[in-house]
């Protein structure tokens, strides 16, 4: 026990260290016609949770990592009603919105978010990228936090997407396509990860 401890402890130091190697990891997800997704296998707590009429406004205990479009799952509340995978407003760092069956009040329970696009580690960095559809590959220019802003119509459409933006927000990440697909190919990513506990 106390060498298991010790390990996890090594691996935690790791992480915290750009000079360490992480593992590569090859994932195939099936996208949805928008831009951006969340990735990571997070549970993050929610402190309030409260239901006026259809929509539900959830405060989580620390910031979320999460932006408007991404589709989570909510759990551990009661009533039910609360405990749904939607798509996601987000109003600040720790606070979100989405719609749920008819409820006025407050959960109760221990409710938390999950990812509800791509439920995963959280890579720390992307390594490459390809879509697939109707067996024909199409690569993904990985760009830059520079290259996007410089993109003066980040909101075109077409498909398929032909760049992807990784963004390693804490506790989810984002994954940013563009142009925005209009099909739901599969996306094959290829990431690295940090060496996970034993």
């Amino acid at each position: 026990a106390d060498g298991l401890i010790s390990l996890n402890s090594i691996i935690d130091s790791w992480s915290a260290d750009p000079r360490f190697y992480f593992c590569e990891q090859d994932e195939a997800f099936t996208i949805v016609a928008k831009q951006g997704h969340c990735i990571g296998n997070a549970s993050l707590t929610i402190s309030t949770l409260v239901g006026v009429t259809t929509t539900a406004t959830a405060t989580t205990l620390g910031k979320h990592g999460l932006e408007t479009g991404n589709k989570v799952t909510v759990s551990g509340a009661t009533p039910s009603s609360f405990n749904v995978t939607a798509t996601i407003t987000v109003t600040d760092s720790t606070t979100f919105t989405y719609t749920t069956s008819s409820y006025t009040g407050t959960a109760t329970g221990t409710p938390v978010v999950t990812a509800g696009d791509f439920y995963t580690d959280r890579p720390i960095r992307l390594l490459g990228a390809y879509t697939t559809a109707a067996s024909v590959d199409s690569p993904l220019a990985v760009i830059t936090e520079q290259f996007w802003s410089n993109e003066v119509s980040k909101a075109t459409t077409g498909t398929p997407a032909t760049r992807i933006l990784y963004r390693p927000n804490y506790p989810f990440g984002q994954v940013i396509l563009w142009p925005v697909p209009l099909t739901t190919p599969v996306l094959h990513l290829k990431s690295e990860k940090a060496v996970s506990q034993f």
